[in-house]
């Protein structure tokens, strides 16, 4: 394996017939679009980036979860109470776009993970201040307005990548996110071959 690894975390659910298997319960399926009668289990997995290739290192069952303990909760202790052997591999964790929310990210930034997510397009970011701060009484300004991912600032993001093909560029910058309540590196990137330019808008958290 390279040196370019990462680990994924994506629970997953699999059709179980019957009552008296522990954990089962009905779940979300989004390939049936309805709720079906099933086991969930959590998958975590090291990817190879260089090349191309996942090994899966666990896969958790949804058991235990305790009184009061809420979802993402569960789901991060599931990592974080293997994180010793997981931090050996990557201390970077990727999850979809379920989970870019603030219990869950503070979570495993305060065990030492860098969270990698993605938002929703019609997310509320913050573009940071860097301009003077006037002398005298009043709170300093921090943040100078919402991002526009299909119109980002120059002085904010540079391109970080393109594809050979011309096909989408990829934008970096550092941001606010006020429902993570912390600053962020943020990706954007704009396919060239769409009129609204704005095709998927993933994030990268990292400790401030």
């Amino acid at each position: 394996m390279s040196d370019q690894l990462i680990i994924a975390f994506d629970p997953s659910y699999i059709s179980k017939l019957g009552n008296y298997t522990d954990g089962t319960g009905r779940y979300w399926s989004e390939v049936a679009r309805q709720t079906k009668w099933e086991m969930e289990a959590s998958g975590i997995a090291t990817v190879d980036l260089k090349n191309k290739a996942t090994l899966y290192l666990d896969m958790v069952q949804k058991v235990g979860r305790h009184e009061g303990e809420t979802l993402l909760d569960y789901y991060a202790s599931t990592i974080i109470t293997r994180k010793k052997k997981r931090q050996v591999i990557s201390k970077y964790l990727v999850a979809d776009a379920y989970f870019p929310k603030q219990p869950f990210v503070d979570e495993f930034v305060n065990h030492g993970f860098h969270v990698v997510s993605r938002f929703r397009k019609n997310s509320n970011l913050r573009y940071l201040y860097h301009g003077m701060h006037p002398t005298g009484p009043g709170r300093a300004k921090k943040y100078d307005g919402k991002v526009n991912f299909q119109n980002l600032r120059d002085e904010d993001f540079t391109a970080c990548a393109i594809d050979e093909a011309g096909k989408w560029i990829a934008y970096y910058g550092r941001v606010n996110s006020p429902a993570l309540n912390r600053d962020i590196g943020l990706v954007v990137i704009h396919d060239l071959k769409r009129t609204d330019q704005s095709k998927s808008i993933p994030s990268i958290y990292q400790r401030t």
